[in-house]
This record gives C-alpha cells, sequence and structure tokens, in this order.
C-alpha cells in the first residue's frame, strides 16, 4: 500500500481522538496521542516490513552482465556506450566484490579513448583505492602515466613510473617473465609535450565559477547581498527590503543549505551531496542502487554526514513516497553531525508555524515522525550512536 493511503486511512481513525482534545498547544502533545495510539504503530510497523522484504539488493549477476556488455562495446571501439555499461556495472556490484573494481578501471580505459584524461586518472585513482588487484597494478600506472603526458604532467608522469619500477622489482609482486615484458611496455612511452586537451569539463572547473560569483555580503544580514535589509514592523511583521537599485540578475542570497532532497528523484543527473549535475561518470553508493555522487569525495562526505542512516530508507525505496517527509529526516541526520554550531542554531530557531496547520496536517505530519522515528530505530544504528 502507499505511504498515501497509509496517511488517508490513520488520519480518519485518528480524528475523533484529536477532536476530544481541546488544548493542543505544542508539537509533543501531539506526538504524545499519536505515539499512544496502537493502531497507527501497527500499521506502520507492518508498512515498513513490507517495503523491508521487498528492498533492493546489489547483484553479483547483473554486475557481471554489465562488465560482458562493456567488455564487447569497448571491442567494438563504442567507448560512449562501453562507459555506460560500466558504470552500471559498478552500481550493481557488491561493495567488497572484485567486479566493483575492475568496473571502474575499465571505465577508465574507455574515457582514455575519449581523450578525457583527467577523468580517466580519478577512476584510476578510484579503482585502486577500491582494491584493484594489486598483479594488475601496473596496467592502471601505465594508463595514468599515457594521461599525465597528454597532460603535459612529466612530473606526475615520472613519478608514476617510479611506482611501476618498485612494483615490478618486488618479488612478492611479480614473476620475473612478466617484468621483462612491462619494461619493454614502458620503454615504448615516449616522454614528449602534448598539445591535447581534456574536452570535458569537471566538477572542479564549476566550482571554480563558483567561487568567481560577484557577492558582497551584508554584515547585519547573514548570505544575504549588501543591496537589502532585514527589518520588522507592526504591520508586516520580518521582511526584506531593498536598499538601493538592483539590477536584473544580480544575486541577492547566497547560502549552502543544511540539506536538500530531490523530489522528483532524478538520482542519477545530480550529485546528492553537492547538488552539482553529475557527468556520464558518477561514482555509485556501495550499499544503495539509487544515489550518485560526482566524485568520491561527496560520496565520503555523505556517508559519514547522514547517508549510512539514509541508505537502508533507499534500499527499501521509502523516500521517494514520503515527499518532504524525506527532508524533515536528512535534516535530522545532517543536524546531528554538523560541527557548524551557528547554522545548527539556526536551524533550531526556525520559526514552526504550529498555530498555522491545520488538525488534518498535524496529524499527517505526525504520523510520518512516527513512521520516521520506527524507522530509525528498527533499520539502523542512529539511535544507538
Amino acid at each position: 500500500m502507499e505511504w498515501q493511503k497509509i496517511l488517508e486511512v490513520l488520519t480518519c481513525t485518528s480524528k475523533s481522538t484529536f477532536l476530544l482534545q481541546k488544548n493542543i498547544k505544542r508539537e509533543d502533545e501531539v506526538m504524545f496521542h499519536l505515539w499512544n495510539d496502537q493502531n497507527i504503530k501497527k500499521l506502520v510497523h507492518l508498512w515498513l516490513e513490507d517495503h523491508y522484504n521487498k528492498k533492493e539488493f546489489k547483484s553479483i549477476t547483473k554486475a557481471q552482465s554489465f562488465k560482458i556488455m562493456g567488455n564487447k562495446e569497448f571491442q567494438a571501439k563504442n567507448y560512449m556506450k562501453s562507459v555506460e555499461s560500466y558504470t552500471k556495472c559498478a552500481l550493481y556490484a557488491p561493495v567488497n566484490s572484485c567486479e566493483l573494481s575492475i568496473a571502474i578501471a575499465n571505465r577508465s580505459a574507455s574515457l582514455f579513448y575519449l581523450n578525457r584524461f583527467d577523468d580517466c586518472i580519478k577512476d584510476i585513482e578510484l579503482a585502486i583505492k577500491l582494491n584493484y588487484p594489486k598483479q594488475l597494478h601496473y596496467k592502471l600506472y601505465l594508463r595514468a602515466i599515457q594521461c599525465y603526458l597528454k597532460l603535459g604532467k612529466h612530473h606526475l608522469a615520472k613519478e608514476t613510473l617510479s611506482k611501476i619500477q618498485n612494483l615490478i622489482h618486488d618479488p612478492n609482486y611479480m614473476k620475473p617473465s612478466m617484468r621483462d615484458n612491462i619494461e619493454k611496455k614502458i620503454c615504448n612511452i615516449t616522454f614528449i609535450e602534448s598539445c591535447v586537451q581534456d574536452i570535458v569539463h569537471n566538477t572542479d572547473d564549476i566550482l571554480k565559477i563558483k567561487s568567481q560569483i560577484i557577492f558582497e555580503e551584508n554584515t547585519n544580514f547573514p548570505n544575504a547581498s549588501i543591496t537589502v535589509d532585514r527589518i520588522h514592523n507592526d504591520k508586516l511583521g520580518r521582511h526584506v527590503v531593498a536598499n538601493k537599485f538592483i539590477k536584473k540578475g544580480d544575486i541577492l542570497f547566497l547560502e549552502e543549505p543544511i540539506s536538500f532532497v530531490l523530489l522528483n528523484h532524478d538520482t542519477y543527473s545530480f550529485c546528492q551531496y553537492c547538488n552539482n549535475l553529475n557527468t556520464d561518470i558518477p561514482v555509485p553508493c556501495r550499499t544503495c542502487l539509487n544515489t550518485f555522487y560526482c566524485n568520491e569525495n561527496c560520496l565520503t562526505k555523505a556517508w559519514s554526514s547522514y547517508h549510512c542512516w539514509e541508505c537502508p530508507g533507499n534500499q527499501m525505496n521509502l523516500w521517494k513516497e514520503i515527499g518532504i517527509g524525506h527532508l524533515a529526516l536528512k535534516v535530522l541526520l545532517t543536524c546531528s553531525t554538523i560541527t557548524d554550531k551557528i547554522k545548527f542554531n539556526e536551524m533550531q530557531n526556525l520559526v514552526t508555524n504550529f498555530d498555522k496547520l491545520s488538525m488534518d496536517d498535524l496529524t499527517i505530519y505526525g504520523i510520518t515522525a512516527i513512521m520516521l522515528t520506527i524507522y530509525l530505530f528498527k533499520y539502523t544504528i542512529f539511535l544507538k550512536e
């Protein structure tokens, strides 16, 4: 049953209880009455259990099938299609499987032939981090050397060459017969200046552009431009006014959000940590199937900030059903790990508008809060931590 249907059923059954409560003035009073309604908790438990039993898992079989597809496209020199297949292989590959690192390593080869040398290097570094078989590291290092040479980064090419030479002279790493073959490949690499440019703008370029935005902050109005002021009067209450002429296109506010969710669930197109547009080579979550990041750094930050507790719900396909309830959960999780005390206090001091909400809305939000509480308690270790 869809969550909206659950809410309709429970809202109707709980109305009579609320109508008896004449003096409900705070959120905790609403939650007290809802939490003590055993019918609500029973139905919510059953709904969560049903989703848990249907949750999606990583699949070694699917990962291997996409790897085979990628290999066929690569051999046919359809490099863009091979990138797509290797990305899907990485998506379905279980976290500790060799398919994960191999998918990223193979994707780096496709990127090399697309002249996307910066992206190729990123995938090489990621594949090694994901425990790509050590006896094959030399292949990635040889590819990285070629990328650095194409980009004119000779010092990095020479550093990588030293890594290969250390590896192949390690008797625990490689047989002498293999060493001769690799040394021949090294000899075929020519250290020449290159004029080839990487044709794809990566996330770092986008961040540089953002840093160049002209924005002078108002010292009395955090995150707002000096062209606006925050004032208060009896007629309008708290509001914002312009203190000078504002041209079309001027930036008035510039602030990093505490949290956000993608309500249309276009999870492939946008990084779910920084909200930058993903390229065609996003980094998937190691555990769930519908969370992508623009790079490994965003994945790591998201996991420690909130996603380690949000991820089971992704596997259970909860978030696409509860809309803004997902944002409420994500704000809670993010605020539990945030180190910025100012931002934390700003969240705590937001106006609730409790007195302006209808009883139906209060009931819906309250039941959703109960569901999220049970989810955190039963399917994550958030409350234990």
